[in-house]
């Protein structure tokens, strides 16, 4: 029996067991297959996209957002398109989908530094935002999850941010791990908020945000997380996928996706983020949160082994899809609608159909379909994106009940079968109805990596009755509570929601005040705003927004001290207090009525009818001490107990007299009965003592009063200081005769004196009768251990529980003082900054706050006899929590449904992306990496202690400088160039910009890049150093040249640091002034700068200077510069303050800098001092936050800006060149490498003429010195000088011996004869000729204007010479400045053949792109007569047209040599007539005077002269060797004469143009044209002479036009390619004549010249050493001769070595390889084998101009000094190669003496030596021998070991055996 017994116990026990198991399986599963709720969501999509119902509204609209590639991430859009697939690097694609504010983020909300955040991937920082506003949305706070499980499962994509942070390792150093971490992605969301749930990022490629959610959703059903965030973002940082896709030819070319149409043609990129707050809906049922929709199942799965990797595979999406159906317990034709991953590819959406197709189409009626979309067609693949963007796209769709269209299907893909099922195409936007069962959808998304996920959503489920959250009760008078992290973020988000609530009328004031507190986190900066109604709220959130004062207002900010409350004192009492409270809380009312309870019994009357009692009767008895006290009681301790209800909890406690006893109870030391014991028996004793008392309030210290109380004490008794409530606040109390006296005598010190209300003289002697009393009923109560500590009354200070148990204690305590004022010092000393007053008025508010700091600490009121009592509770409440003391809100834990959806937060984005370029290895490029942002680069210039700093500057690269524009234009601004000088000063040695004018603005366009290079010379004697900024288009023209934006000096110095400023900042007495419109005023002056420039953030004035703050906290390389261009722009911006010089708001630009001095690099901050100096300039003191000196400006200059100034220097003028002349460093007297032996050749005596160092020999010609030469011993001077100026000049006819024209003839004639003499002499082919001239040429123009224009003959003449023989004459123009002399063994000692000296200073010609000082109207009209010289011929005959038609000329004079005559003449006079203009042909000598005259003369007066445009000019092409004086008055006449003539018979004429049609010759010179740049340098000398005269003047110096027009026509086309080869490139007409309108139309300077240059040309004959120095500024060249030589002799080493290594025979072939090499690049041969070995040179074409370019080439190919009778000594390529090798075997073993004999046999077996010249040089050579044999060999020898170098030895031979 009892075996039975235990089995049925046991049957009982196991089924019990097996009932359990069984109830547990059901809930595991139950809780395994429970749908997850939606109850947030939070996005950003291209298009706006900001929310999810900015997207629904984008998808309802059918709108497509696909735009052009983003110009704002550094991307290279310049090249990166392109239309050929197959192109490498590029992509055909033209758009995308593209976030707006992708590189614009709040870091300074999430706590992270500028820096970091442009380190950060982007995909982190969306995540972040958008994981913010979900979290908003679903009504949670995101501070308060901190320490909870909530996971966070976010899905990414490809990383390619690596490649922005590989750009900028510098900038990124320390947050690369960080920055691009997957995992980072949802750990920094985590980490953020706080969160300890699981933090997983997914990377599945496309379908990660899918796969994300499905992890999070296994997560809350597995109890690993209560909440989760999950999503996706993708930022296309870089175009890789665009260009990886292109190869793959993957890509929609216009950017859009057609899915699943019959044109679809690729994908389209794009990007955006989205993040879901899930939860488990029954945790969001029981949380009471708005659920939005629900997961009900979802799966992933992998595609296997299928037919390719990126290859979609149809079998594993049917499989996933019905797994999911499976794990929603759903069958197919129960989902109405999928969103596609329809990518819009031809071979993935078909699969995709099919799969569909195969799943949710089968098993559905045909009036039922499958509705199928894609979000793609609106917004492009947003990749690890989509599958959360299809998601929120859905969840708005079930809540709206509709199905949005699927853009660009016109016809559905043929390629799908789509009868095999009910599936259809979204092309049109459909209502979604119910149809009996919750409406469902699936949404699917596939990995190119293979991965698939499918999730069905169904529509959130109605709410039983039972299970509705209960409505929060009415809380009239709710404030409103907006909160920002900064003053800016708080205006931005009171606009936001003034905006939402005035466009939500209906919605009750006290929900958007409830949920403004419970469902919003507060920060720093936060304002309560109370109002009476709708409008009152919406009138202050509009001051708010608006930063102006309004009521209703308060500012709080957050406290990070204690919590203290305050309980009042009697006084505060009034009838009905507490009743708004006891109606509206039960809290409140319940604990009301509990103290009542306690106290009745000790009184007469029952307390709560009194209090709320309306009879004046019970008003009055309230007012009695023994009513009044236990009615503060009651409050005090109901308003205790509500605070602690809503979670409210003090760190201190404080009470004012009767108020202490209620603090006691707050803090456990009484209970509720003994607390109501002992204050009933406190206020009915104190009300039992005559009323023979009274107290006065009194505005004095205690000091003040408490010997006026103790002297009257002493006298008449009776009378106590009761209370020290402040500072200035004293109550004293006692015997009214007493306290009259004390009013009497603080009235006449004029202090306000005030009688308190009241019945006894408390805190008196008067009380001492009741204190036995009392003190005996206090020792009847039990008093315990304070809970919470307590400030006494009695001693002011924290009292402990022994004084607080002493009945003795609580008897002093009504007679002692009441130290309230040392009380609230007490609480700051404990950290207290906020008290809360528990009373029924704000009595103790008024007295603590002017105790407590009031910019930190608050007082608090709970109640105010002045306001509603529920509004004052819910304001204190909204100030505490405002203040960041946690609030349980009344009701806020079952919120009511219908909460409303306010606005997210306002983040203030600013921009944050790595804008640096790939770092280039600088040290592999031969330069030196400094790291600065602008110039990354320097070098010094070898031979010289120069230093060049380099870099490149474009938007794309430098994105914040588009932050600083002026009218409109972009350019860096004049801090940034300051910046670069003081870079460039730090690496040169010096320690200030001693000087720095700018010339020109950088400009920087939206497109390409800008070169720059700031140059450093070499230091003067001085230290001091001059510099400029040049910059040109990098990425644009290859043909653009440097423009100079600044010139300037630099300075060394001791390095006087100053001290920090120890002063106040700001300065005492400076006020502040208003800075607030500033950058608005400045906008409308014309000045706009974005955020990266507004760095002004205060400023002060203190009589005339200005004082200013200045930050730029988003800044994140300013440790990089020297100085940050930003912030010392920043600095200037207090000039346009109102008061200072700028004020005005016009817009102006820095000019000059002087006197600039730094002191410390990287700050990041200014603290800056202006100081007026003039009407338009100041100086400036930097320093940083600390007051450490930054740096000090002694003056900046100012100018105002006008549109014209603001021409981007690239755009019209790229080919119009000016010859301007800066310093050139060079020594004074000779040195080692300047020649020493000096011939002057002049008329007279030489006077004055000494140089030191230098033998200066005279002669009076060059025939006198030859002839000496060769019957004396005396050696062969180094340099020859001929003075070529009156009276010194050797033949040149003085200047009144004729007119212009004839000593133009004759002076030309001259020096043609000097120069061919001294070629001719192969004695002085070692030496140089130097010809000096006097005012030829304008270095100084503004001191010294041009004084010789015959002088230019010799210029122009010269500039040919040095072409045709390189290094045999220079030209010079020297000053009668002694000091001038001084300077030409420089002058000899460097490769500068042009130089022009004044006052001792040397100046070199260099071109450099024309910079327009104004621009002009255009001189011409359609009233005067224009005359063209040259009209009928090629330039004329088109400049004729243009005048007529683009400048309206109507009346055209024509003149050529033949008149109508001349061919085409009548053709063009009848097109001109055609055309409008009378045209007069005329046949004139314009040379001839009277002819011209006459010519002139014939205009009618009613059309007079009003433009002389001289084109005429013949060639008469020769080398120099070749030219005559009748050749040269060829040229000189129709050019250069009629010139003088025109110029003459005009002047009394009112022209509006002068125009010379000059050439680029006259400045380069040209081989072969000596009298036409002689003739051309006499036009220019002409314009600038009628400049300096006050005549209008241009001379166009024309480079090559077309071969068909101008000179080109004339000279052949293997002479223009020459000039191509050489860097001249010809210009088309209308390239000239474009140029003619800008150079006529822009002041520009008596010359222009208006010519195309190929850079690589000029580059290449720089290399080889035959680029004209005035070329030197436009492409770099070797500074020096020696440099020059030593580039030489490396480039013949290097040919020696490799001859060295060869055979004879080979030897030979490659010296012949190099023959026809050059042979074949002088004549133009661009195919190998063009040149036979033994062809005759004189039937290769080869004339004299080009053998002087072959001769020059192989110079500088063989390191040989050559002849330029080369090519004519020997007679093919065979021979001169033979030659060639000759030589070079000989200089390795043989001495300089040998070399010559060689090169003496060489000349003498080539040539067939007869007649006399046989006997000559047989003579010489026996001569020569006799003296070897003899005692000259000793001599010689002698001469020899003195000889220190080559050029020595060289120079030995000549003298000695007459070579070259």
């Amino acid at each position: 029996m009892r075996s039975e017994e235990q089995l049925l116990d046991y049957l009982k026990r196991v089924t019990a067991d097996l009932h359990d198991t069984r109830v547990r399986l059901q809930a595991t599963e139950e809780a395994s297959r429970e749908p997850i709720a939606i109850v947030g969501m939070g996005c950003r999509y291209p298009g706006g996209v900001f929310s999810p119902e900015d997207l629904w509204q984008l998808v309802a609209e059918g709108r497509d957002v696909i735009g052009d590639l983003p110009t704002d991430r550094s991307w290279n859009l310049d090249t990166l398109y392109d239309p050929d697939p197959a192109a490498s690097g590029t992509t055909y694609a033209r758009g995308g989908g593209f976030v707006d504010t992708a590189t614009h983020f709040d870091a300074g909300f999430f706590g992270i530094s500028p820096r970091e955040a442009a380190a950060m991937d982007p995909q982190q920082r969306l995540v972040l935002e958008t994981g913010w506003e979900a979290l908003e949305r679903a009504g949670i706070p995101p501070t308060s999850l901190g320490g909870s499980d909530t996971g966070v499962y976010i899905g990414t994509g490809m990383q390619d941010h690596i490649i922005h942070l590989q750009k900028s390792r510098q900038e990124a150093e320390g947050f690369v791990g960080t920055g691009n971490a997957i995992s980072v992605v949802s750990g920094r969301l985590a980490y953020t908020l706080g969160l300890e749930g699981p933090a997983v990022s997914v990377d599945t490629a496309c379908s990660s945000s899918l796969v994300a959610l499905h992890l999070a959703i296994q997560a809350l059903r597995a109890g690993e997380c209560s909440l989760a965030l999950a999503g996706g973002a993708t930022v296309i940082n870089t175009p890789v996928m665009f260009v990886e896709f292109s190869r793959q030819r993957g890509l929609s070319p216009d950017g859009r996706c057609r899915s699943f149409a019959a044109d679809a043609d690729g994908t389209g990129w794009s990007e955006g983020a989205g993040v879901l707050v899930l939860e488990r809906l029954s945790d969001a049922r029981r949380h009471g949160r708005q659920v939005l929709a629900v997961v009900r199942g979802s799966a992933v799965n992998q595609d296997g082994a299928s037919n390719g990797l990126t290859a979609p595979n149809g079998p594993s999406q049917q499989q996933v899809i019905r797994r999911a159906l499976t794990a929603a317990r759903l069958t197919a034709d129960e989902v109405d609608a999928v969103e596609a991953h329809g990518t819009g590819t031809r071979l993935g959406d078909p699969i995709e159909a099919q799969a569909l197709l195969a799943t949710y189409g089968q098993g559905r009626s045909a009036d039922r379909p499958l509705w199928l979309g894609s979000l793609k067609s609106n917004i492009g693949h947003a990749q690890a994106a989509a599958g959360v963007g299809g998601v929120i796209k859905l969840v708005m769709a079930l809540r709206h009940g509709m199905l949005p269209q699927t853009l660009h299907v016109d016809t559905p893909t043929p390629e799908v079968d789509w009868s095999a099922g009910e599936v259809r195409l979204l092309t049109e936007r459909r209502e979604w109805p119910r149809t009996g069962r919750p409406r469902r959808a699936g949404v699917s998304s596939f990995g190119i990596s293979g991965t698939n996920a499918h999730l069905i959503l169904e529509e959130a489920p109605e709410e039983a009755p039972e299970d509705a959250a209960a409505q929060a009760p009415r809380l009239p008078g709710m404030p409103w509570v907006v909160s920002g992290r900064g003053r800016q973020a708080l205006r931005a988000q009171a606009a936001r929601l003034r905006d939402w609530v005035a466009g939500h009328p209906d919605v009750a004031p006290e929900m958007v005040g409830l949920a403004l507190a419970t469902r919003r986190s507060v920060f720093e900066h936060t304002a309560v705003i109370t109002g009476a109604d709708h409008d009152e709220l919406l009138s202050g959130l509009s001051a708010l927004s608006e930063d102006r004062p309004g009521p209703g207002v308060r500012l709080e900010t957050a406290a990070g001290g204690g919590l203290a409350f305050a309980f009042t004192g009697q006084g505060a009492q009034r009838p009905g207090m507490g009743r708004g409270l006891y109606e509206t809380f039960p809290a409140y009312a319940e604990a009301f009525d509990e103290a009542c309870a306690a106290l009745d019994p000790h009184l007469e009357r029952p307390l709560a009818s009194m209090v709320f009692s309306d009879d004046p009767a019970d008003a009055e008895a309230l007012k009695t001490t023994a009513y009044a006290q236990p009615a503060l009681f009651a409050v005090e301790t109901a308003l205790f107990r509500l605070m602690r209800s809503i979670g409210v909890h003090p760190d201190l406690l404080i009470g004012h007299s009767v108020g202490e006893l209620s603090a006691a109870h707050a803090a456990g030391v009484l209970s509720l009965q003994d607390a109501a014991r002992l204050v009933a028996a406190r206020g009915r004793l104190m009300q039992s003592l005559p009323e023979d008392g009274r107290m006065l309030a009194i505005q004095a210290s205690e000091d003040e009063v408490l010997p006026l109380v103790d002297e009257l004490s002493e006298k008449t008794g009776g009378v106590a200081v009761a209370a020290v409530n402040g500072p200035e606040s004293v109550v004293v109390s006692g015997r009214t005769e007493t306290v009259n006296e004390l009013e009497k005598e603080f009235d006449g010190r004029g202090r306000r004196a005030r009688y308190l209300d009241v019945s006894h003289a408390f805190h008196s002697p008067l009380m001492d009768p009741v204190l036995e009393e009392f003190a005996r009923i206090a020792a009847s109560v039990t008093f315990r251990p304070a809970t919470t500590p307590v400030v006494s009354n009695v001693t002011g200070d924290l009292v402990g529980d022994d004084r607080l148990s002493d009945p003795a204690y609580w008897a002093d305590h009504i007679r002692a003082t009441v130290r309230f004022a040392d009380g609230v010092r007490a609480l700051a000393r404990e950290q207290v900054d906020t008290v809360v007053e528990l009373g029924p008025d704000a009595a103790l508010t008024a007295l603590g706050g002017e105790i407590l700091d009031q910019d930190t600490a608050a007082f608090v009121p709970t109640l105010s006899r002045k306001h509603e009592e529920t509004s004052t509770f819910l304001t204190a409440l909204a100030r505490l929590h405002a203040r960041g003391i946690p609030v349980r809100w009344p009701a806020a834990t079952t919120p009511s449904v219908a909460s409303p959806d306010l606005p997210t937060y306002a983040f203030q984005r600013e921009r944050h992306w790595l804008d640096g370029v790939a770092e280039t290895d600088v040290a592999g490029t031969g330069l030196t990496g400094i790291g600065h942002p602008l110039l990354p680069a320097e070098t010094a210039l070898p031979g010289t202690d120069g230093v060049v700093l380099t870099g490149s500057l474009s938007l794309r690269d430098h994105a914040w400088l588009a932050d600083h524009a002026v009218l409109g234009v972009v350019l860096v601004p004049g801090a940034g160039l300051l910046d670069m000088a003081l870079t460039a000063a730090g690496y040169a040695g010096c320690t200030q910009v001693e000087e720095l004018t700018l010339e020109s603005p950088l400009i920087l366009s939206g497109q390409g890049a800008r070169s720059v290079q700031v140059l450093v010379g070499a230091a003067q004697d001085s230290g001091r150093r001059a510099i400029t900024i040049h910059s040109r288009p990098q990425d644009g023209d290859p043909h653009a040249v440097w423009t100079r934006h600044a010139t300037g000096l630099l300075a060394t110095g001791p390095r006087e640091e100053p001290a920090a400023s120890s002063e106040a900042w700001p300065p005492a007495g400076a006020v502040p002034v208003p800075v607030d419109d500033l950058y608005l005023r400045l906008t409308g002056g014309g000045v706009t700068y974005g955020p990266s420039f507004r760095g002004l953030r205060a400023a002060w004035r203190l009589g005339e200077d200005f004082y200013a703050d200045i930050d730029l906290p988003h800044l994140s390389d300013v440790e990089r510069f020297t100085l940050h261009p930003a912030l010392l722009d920043a600095a200037l911006h207090s000039l346009a303050l109102p008061g200072a010089i700028l004020h005005t708001g016009q817009a102006h630009l820095p000019f000059s800098w002087s006197g600039v001095r730094l002191h410390a690099s990287g700050a990041d901050a200014l603290r800056v001092r202006v100081r007026a100096t003039g009407p338009s300039s100041v100086s400036l003191e930097l320093a940083d936050g600390t007051g450490r000196p930054v740096a000090t400006v002694g003056e900046l200059a100012l100018r105002p800006v006008a549109q014209e100034q603001l021409r981007t220097p690239d755009a019209d003028a790229t080919s119009l060149y000016t010859v301007e002349w800066p310093v050139k460093e060079l020594p004074e007297g000779a040195d080692g490498s300047a020649a020493r032996t000096w011939a002057l050749i002049a008329d007279a005596e030489p006077d004055g003429y000494e140089v030191k160092g230098v033998e200066l020999s005279h002669y009076t010609s060059l025939p006198a010195l030859a002839a000496a030469l060769g019957t004396t011993d005396v050696p062969v001077p180094e340099a020859v000088l001929v003075p070529c100026f009156f009276p010194h000049s050797a033949g040149c006819p003085p200047e009144d011996s004729a007119d212009l024209v004839e000593r133009a003839h004759d002076y030309a004639a001259t020096v043609l004869d000097l120069v061919r003499t001294w070629l001719a002499d192969t004695r002085f082919e070692a030496s140089r000729l130097l010809l000096l001239t006097r005012g030829a040429v304008t270095p100084d123009a503004g001191h010294h204007p041009l004084g010789d224009q015959l002088g230019s003959l010799a210029w122009g003449l010269v500039r040919t010479v040095q072409n045709e023989h390189p290094g045999r004459v220079l030209v010079a123009d020297i000053d009668d400045d002694p000091a001038s002399w001084s300077v030409l063994p420089g002058v000899l000692a460097r490769d500068e053949p042009q130089v022009a000296m004044c006052r001792g200073v040397a100046h070199v010609p260099r071109l450099t792109p024309a910079r327009a000082a104004a621009e002009r109207p255009t001189p011409f009209d359609s009233v005067g007569t224009v005359l063209v010289t040259g009209g009928t011929g090629g330039l004329g005959s088109l400049l004729a047209r243009h005048l007529v038609v683009e400048h309206g000329v109507r009346h055209l004079l024509l003149t050529s040599r033949r008149g109508h005559e001349a061919p085409g003449a009548a053709e063009l006079a009848t097109e001109l007539t055609e055309l409008g203009a009378r045209v007069t042909v005329a046949a004139c000598d314009m040379a001839d005077s009277a002819a011209v005259g006459d010519l002139i003369g014939s205009l009618p007066a009613g059309h007079p002269l009003t433009a002389v445009i001289h084109t005429a000019g013949v060639l008469d092409d020769g080398l120099v060797e070749d030219l005559t004086p009748e050749r040269l008055n060829t040229v000189l006449r129709p050019k250069a004469d009629a010139a003088v003539v025109l110029d003459r018979l005009t002047r009394h004429l009112d022209l509006a143009a002068f125009v010379l049609y000059s050439s680029v010759g006259g400045t380069f010179g040209g081989p072969g044209q000596g009298n036409y740049a002689a003739a051309n340098a006499f036009l220019d000398a002409l314009a600038h002479r009628r400049r300096a005269e006050g005549l209008p003047g241009l001379s166009l110096g024309w480079g090559l036009w077309s071969d068909t027009t101008g000179m080109a026509a004339e000279i052949g086309t293997t002479h223009v390619d020459r000039l191509n080869r050489s860097g001249l490139v010809t210009m088309s007409p209308a390239e000239g004549l474009a140029l003619f309108d800008a150079a006529v139309r822009g002041e520009y300077g008596p010359v222009v010249l208006p010519v195309r240059l190929d850079l690589p040309a000029l580059k290449t004959r720089a290399t080889s050493g035959a680029l004209p120095s005035v070329l030197a500024d436009v492409v770099r060249t070797p500074a020096g001769p020696a440099r020059a030589a030593k580039s030489g002799k490396t480039s013949g080493a290097a040919l020696r070595t490799s001859l060295s290594e060869l055979s004879e025979d080979e030897r030979r072939r490659m010296l012949l390889d190099v023959v026809r090499e050059n042979v074949a690049a002088v004549l133009g041969h661009h195919q190998d084998g063009a040149i036979d070995d033994e062809q005759p040179f004189k039937d290769l074409g080869l004339d004299s101009l080009t053998a002087v370019e072959l001769r020059n080439r192989l110079a500088s190919a063989t390191g040989l000094t050559l002849p330029a009778t080369l090519l004519f000594d020997l007679p093919s390529p065979s021979a001169l190669a033979h030659h060639l090798l000759t030589r070079m075997g000989s200089q390795e073993s043989k001495s300089p003496v040998a070399e010559a004999v060689d090169h003496l046999a060489a000349l003498l077996t080539a040539h067939d030596v007869r007649g006399l010249e046989r006997s000559q040089v047989t003579a010489r050579l026996r001569s020569l021998l006799w003296r070897l044999d003899d005692g000259g060999a000793e001599s010689t020898e002698d001469a020899a070991d003195e000889a220190e170098t080559d050029d020595d030895i060289f120079a030995l031979v000549d003298r000695e055996l007459g070579l070259a």
